[in-house]
């Protein structure tokens, strides 16, 4: 039965509204052009720290130096959220090569031209002084998605499972299906010249927790990988014109951190899986 738009709109809009059953808090993430501190929240710029530690490395094969600490979060600057630890710094790290540290065996989690970095508490730190000497990351080429330094303010929100998600497309079809004794196989099988039905649930912009966004369900890595399908959205950096000095991957792709929600909780960030796409 053919649909007209305003039947597609309010067809879809029941859908969505049995969606909120997936809802989760998501932290929302803007960046201003303001001076950031060490130990301040902020995308790029000279990282926190401890006396105690060294600069991740990457480690791939005949490959060597800094990795590049794109993310910095001091937790205790969020909203009040679901995310499990209150404290500390969490840093995002990746290789400055032409692939942004992506592993192109595939090994996506392997950490070794990708890093995640947890500080339970804020210790005597290296001075911006001393991280200049220390902190030399190496980038390969002039298309490095993010080379400026941003400070970061953050809206609590929550959202339902994007459209890009590769949850949705089955739990919208089954939805969609029961309420409207139809047979659709998937959800754009009613977009048919309305491909702007799914915009708001896009999932795009920065952000920690709630649901990514991908070009499509094929760029979303834990389709072809068993061991990730539990894996959750720990943060995604899009890209971003704000401001002159921008943020850009690919041609405006972006990247995603990935974790379980176990090791989450068990403050694990051992096994996270990163990649970057849509570009």
């Amino acid at each position: 039965m053919k649909l007209s738009r305003s039947e597609k709109v309010e067809r879809v809009d029941k859908v969505l509204e049995k969606l909120k059953s997936t809802e989760k808090d998501v932290v929302r993430i803007e960046i201003l052009d303001s001076a950031t501190t060490l130990t301040d929240s902020k995308f790029g710029g000279l990282p926190y720290l401890p006396i105690t530690a060294t600069v991740p490395q990457d480690e791939g094969f005949g490959r060597s130096g800094n990795l590049y600490m794109i993310a910095q979060f001091n937790l205790s600057e969020l909203p009040a959220n679901s995310f499990p630890i209150a404290t500390g710094i969490l840093q995002f790290w990746i290789a400055g090569d032409e692939d942004y540290g992506i592993d192109v065996t595939g090994d996506c989690d392997s950490q070794k031209h990708s890093r995640v970095v947890y500080y339970p508490s804020i210790e005597t730190h290296f001075s911006e002084e001393e991280l200049e000497a220390i902190y030399t990351p190496r980038i390969e080429g002039d298309n490095f998605p993010i080379t400026s330094t941003f400070k970061l303010k953050f809206i609590k929100e929550s959202e339902i499972v994007t459209a890009s998600d590769i949850a949705f497309n089955d739990k919208f079809v089954d939805i969609w299906n029961e309420l409207y004794q139809d047979d659709i196989e998937a959800y754009y099988d009613i977009e048919q010249g309305d491909d702007d039905l799914f915009d708001d649930i896009e999932g795009v912009g920065h952000k920690l927790l709630g649901y990514g966004y991908y070009e499509s369900v094929y760029e979303d890595i834990r389709d072809d990988n068993d061991d990730w399908k539990d894996y959750n959205l720990l943060f995604q950096m899009d890209s971003d014109h704000t401001f002159t000095s921008h943020i850009m991957w690919g041609d405006l792709g972006r990247c995603h951190f990935l974790i379980s929600e176990e090791d989450l909780k068990n403050h694990d960030f051992s096994k996270v899986v990163y990649t970057w796409g849509g570009g």
